[in-house]
């Protein structure tokens, strides 16, 4: 019960930082991640996807540091995703997260640079090393290469999820048209 608290505290703290950081006010940001922490209660179970959310709190956090010259923290990434891995299968959302936030930081690296700023492109370049180095550790989770099926899962998942509030006994399953 400790352990979940705190994991849960941990994400919701670390979301904070990243808000402040990102130039949120302190009031807007504490209101913001009430109203998260009151939708996401339900998750807060003593299930391996805290990891998941505390590391992604983290994440950001990182990328804040990394965006005022920081990186440091963003390579820790790579050595603590064979600690995440093997907690939660999530793990494939941060070097995902990464990798968009790396297209995003190049894109607008070259659009500062018509304007005379510089640096974004450091950045984009680490994102980009940091995903790719933390992408391996998604086949270090308890299911191996039976990882890549989860995520893959993960892609149905919307289309399975209103199935679960119906009771059509066609629900989820494609059917074929009449031919009358």
């Amino acid at each position: 019960m400790i352990l979940k608290t705190l994991f849960a505290a941990g994400a919701v703290a670390a979301l904070y930082v990243a808000a402040r950081k990102r130039g949120a006010h302190p009031a807007v940001a504490a209101l913001a991640l009430a109203l998260v922490t009151w939708a996401a209660e339900p998750r807060f179970v003593e299930r391996p996807h805290l990891v998941t959310f505390l590391g992604l709190g983290l994440l950001l956090v990182a990328v804040e540091n990394a965006e005022r010259g920081r990186r440091r923290m963003l390579w820790l990434f790579i050595p603590a995703a064979l600690v995440w891995a093997n907690a939660n299968s999530c793990l494939f959302e941060a070097p995902a997260i990464l990798l968009l936030y790396a297209i995003g930081a190049f894109f607008d690296a070259r659009r500062d640079e018509e304007f005379g700023a510089a640096g974004g492109k450091a950045i984009s370049r680490t994102a980009a090393l940091v995903a790719l180095g933390m992408a391996p550790f998604i086949l270090a989770t308890p299911s191996g290469v039976h990882a890549l099926g989860y995520i893959a899962n993960h892609w149905h998942m919307p289309t399975l999820r209103p199935c679960r509030s119906t009771a059509s006994p066609t629900c989820g399953r494609k059917t074929r048209p009449s031919s009358s």
